[in-house]
C-alpha cells in the first residue's frame, strides 16, 4: 500500500490560501497562453462552445446558479456559474447537457475544473485570493460586451480585457478582481488546469482544496 505524502512538505513553492499565510511567490500575474500547446486547439473551437452555451441559456436558463460565496460580489446573485468539473469532480448531468464542450474540455491536459460563468451588468467580483498557486485559471471569452476600462480583470497590479475566442490565463493565488460596468451580461468559460510543475501532485492539490471549500461552505450556511 502506497502512503500518500503531503507534497507541501516536499516543495516550498506550493501554496494554499487555507494555510493563512500571505502568498509571496514569484509567479507572474498573467501567464502567456502561447506557452501551452493545447490553447490553439481550444481557441479554434470557441464558436462550438459559445453556441452550446447559448442553447443552454435558451432551454435551461435557470441552470446557472449564484456562486456559493456571496461575500465576494457587489450584490447577491450577480455572479452565476454552471459547473461541469470542480477540483477533479465531474458533474455528469451537467456534462451531458453540453456534450461538445465536454469533449473539448477532456482533451486539455491536467484539466480539473470547468464552468460557464456569467457576470451581470453593473457588477463587480471583489478582490480576493484563489485557493492555490498550483493552477492556471483560464477564461475563454464567449460573450464579451466591452473592453477595458468598462469590462475586464485585474490581477495584482495588472489589468486585461477579455476577448471573444481568446484565452486569458492568470495565477489564481494573486489577489484578483473582475468587473462588468456595462448594460449587458458577460460570459466566459472558466477552465482550471494544473500547472506542469505541479502535475504529479494533482490529486493532493484537489484534496487539499476540497477540505477548505467544505469548511467555507459550512461557515456560509451558518451565516
Amino acid at each position: 500500500m502506497q502512503v500518500l505524502q503531503n507534497p507541501s512538505q516536499q516543495s516550498k513553492k506550493l501554496w494554499f490560501v487555507a494555510s493563512g499565510q500571505p502568498y509571496d511567490g514569484g509567479d507572474p500575474c498573467f501567464f502567456d497562453p502561447q506557452d501551452f500547446p493545447w490553447v490553439k486547439d481550444l481557441e479554434s473551437q470557441w464558436p462550438v462552445i459559445r453556441d452550446e452555451l447559448e442553447a443552454l441559456l435558451k432551454e435551461r436558463g435557470d441552470s446557472l446558479t449564484p456562486y456559493f460565496h456571496p461575500d465576494l460580489v457587489s450584490s447577491e446573485g450577480v455572479w452565476k456559474t454552471f459547473a461541469m468539473y470542480f477540483w477533479g469532480l465531474k458533474f455528469r448531468d451537467k456534462c451531458k447537457q453540453c456534450p461538445q464542450t465536454t469533449r473539448i474540455l477532456e482533451s486539455i491536459p491536467h484539466m480539473i475544473g470547468a464552468s460557464f460563468s456569467m457576470l451581470e451588468p453593473e457588477s463587480t467580483i471583489k478582490p480576493h485570493h484563489g485557493d492555490t498557486n498550483a493552477i492556471a485559471r483560464c477564461h475563454l471569452g464567449l460573450l464579451i460586451p466591452a473592453q477595458l476600462p468598462e469590462c475586464g480583470m485585474g490581477v495584482g497590479d495588472e489589468k486585461q480585457s477579455w476577448e471573444e475566442g481568446k484565452l486569458m490565463m492568470f495565477c489564481d493565488a494573486h489577489k484578483h478582481t473582475a468587473w462588468n460596468h456595462t448594460p449587458y451580461r458577460r460570459f466566459v468559460l472558466i477552465v482550471d488546469v494544473i500547472r506542469p510543475e505541479y502535475a504529479s501532485q494533482k490529486f493532493w492539490v484537489c484534496f487539499s482544496v476540497w477540505k477548505d471549500i467544505v469548511k467555507q461552505w459550512f461557515k456560509t450556511r451558518k451565516k
